[in-house]
C-alpha cells in the first residue's frame, strides 16, 4: 500500500511535455517577410533523460502561407521548416543546440538557457513578397512539434504510443502583412 502512494505520488509530481506559442508577428523588410516568435518548450521528464543520456531531440517548426479559398480548401502557397537539434554533450557538460537548415551552432551550461535560446524566433526570413504580390487575404499559421521520427527505434517505438513523446503544439494562424 505505501509503495502504490508513492508511486503515484512520484507520478503526480512528473512533468508532462507541452509545447505553445504565442506573441506571433510577421514584418516585411526589403521584399522578404520574416517571423518573430515566441515558443513555450516545456520537456518532460522522459525527454530530459533521454537528453541527459546522449539522445538528440530535433524539433520542426512548421510554417504554411495559405491563399484562403470560398468554398474549398485553403490552397497552400508555400510550406517552411525550420529545424533545430538539441543534444547534451556529456563530456563538456554543455547541451548544443544546431539550427540544421543553417548550421549555426550554440553551446549552453544548462537546459533551460538552451530551451530559452530556441524559445525565440526572430528575423526568420519566411517568404518573398513577390509570391504573395497583389493578395490581402493570405493566411500563415505556424505549429512547433518534436520530430520522433528522428529517436533512436527503441524509443521511436514508445514515443509514437505515448502521448509523453508525441508533442506538438496547435496550429496557430494569422493574417501575413
Amino acid at each position: 500500500m505505501c509503495f502504490a502512494v508513492a508511486q503515484h505520488a512520484a507520478f503526480a509530481e512528473s512533468i508532462d511535455a507541452k509545447f505553445s506559442i504565442s506573441d506571433i508577428r510577421s514584418e516585411l523588410k526589403e521584399g522578404v517577410y520574416h517571423l518573430n516568435a515566441r515558443l513555450d518548450l516545456q520537456l518532460g521528464d522522459e525527454m530530459r533523460e533521454a537528453l541527459r543520456n546522449g539522445v538528440p531531440l530535433v524539433f520542426v517548426l512548421e510554417l504554411e502561407i495559405l491563399e484562403p479559398r470560398f468554398k474549398w480548401l485553403n490552397r497552400e502557397v508555400a510550406h517552411v521548416e525550420q529545424r533545430y537539434e538539441l543534444r547534451y554533450h556529456a563530456l563538456s557538460q554543455q547541451y548544443l543546440l544546431t539550427n540544421l537548415n543553417t548550421g549555426i551552432q550554440s553551446a549552453f551550461h544548462n537546459l533551460t538557457f538552451a530551451l530559452s535560446k530556441l524559445s525565440y524566433i526572430e528575423n526568420l526570413p519566411l517568404l518573398d513578397a513577390d509570391v504573395i504580390e497583389g493578395r490581402d487575404d493570405v493566411l500563415a499559421r505556424l505549429r512547433i512539434r518534436l520530430d520522433v521520427g528522428k529517436l533512436p527505434l527503441p524509443l521511436k517505438i514508445r514515443a509514437y504510443t505515448s502521448q509523453n513523446w508525441y508533442t506538438t503544439s496547435t496550429w496557430v494562424r494569422w493574417a501575413l502583412q
